[in-house]
């Protein structure tokens, strides 16, 4: 959506580095520790207390991104809207075609809105 992009370019923005080092363009970990690690940021990081982390097992994602991506920095809200766009996305197959989407257009769905939600980078400052 418009705001989860505005809202991404923002906190890039403010993310580029000193130095060369990447704060966000890394590689995601989908794991139930995923919040608890040293070099967690942004929403749902447990910044070195104790706790449990919120799921990403249900994330459509998980399996389609082992690259680096800035988006390594808003993870939790990542998998929460691409997961949102996807049920949004066969909701309008769905009316506009009078049947359910098809395994081949959800899994086209899901690799587009993914590429879309965890854009791939090479460093905080350059895509």
């Amino acid at each position: 959506s418009l705001r989860t992009l505005v809202g991404a370019i923002v906190i890039l923005g403010l993310a580029v580095p000193a130095g060369g080092q990447n704060w966000c363009c890394k590689t995601v970990s989908f794991d139930s520790q995923w919040c608890q690690r040293d070099d967690c940021l942004g929403a749902g990081c447990l910044d070195g207390q104790s706790g449990v982390c919120s799921p990403l097992s249900d994330c459509i994602c998980k399996d389609l991104v082992p690259y680096r991506t800035k988006n390594f920095c808003v993870l939790f809200k990542s998998c929460q809207r691409s997961n949102e766009d996807l049920e949004f996305a066969k909701d309008i197959v769905q009316l506009y075609t009078q049947r359910a989407a098809s395994d081949s257009c959800i899994d086209a769905l899901t690799r587009a809105i993914c590429s879309y939600h965890f854009p791939l980078c090479e460093s905080d400052s350059k895509d």
